[in-house]
């Protein structure tokens, strides 16, 4: 998905599915796959315990910190980048994966940089 910055410049960020596309890998055992999330709630639920819960593991686990950094330092250098997790679809045919949330905070912390 396209995102334009305030200052004229553009970043892509998309998600994918390991193993079929190539990019960064943000599913578990990473410090930013999603917990146990998907395993007790249904998808739309568990998607959104992890938009609440990313804040506050970024502030306490400094391995997801340094993850979530890392990536966002790729993207501002390159510009575009994919976002890969198991739970997403080859055929993208789920609606969300916990790869958009993260695609959705990279995205405000650039336009905080812009």
């Amino acid at each position: 998905m396209l995102h334009e910055l305030t200052n004229g410049r553009a970043v892509i960020i998309r998600v994918g599915y390991l193993g079929h596309d190539e990019g960064i890998d943000v599913s578990l055992p990473t410090a930013l796959g999603i917990p146990v999330f998907l395993a007790v709630y249904e998808r739309a639920d568990a998607i959104a315990r992890y938009r609440e819960w990313l804040p506050f593991e970024l502030a306490s686990n400094p391995d997801a910190r340094r993850q979530m950094d890392g990536i966002l330092t790729l993207l501002i250098l390159v510009g575009q980048l994919n976002l890969l997790c198991t739970c997403r679809s080859i055929d993208q045919t789920e609606p969300e994966c916990h790869a958009d949330v993260i695609a959705e905070y990279l995205r405000s912390r650039i336009d905080e940089l812009a």
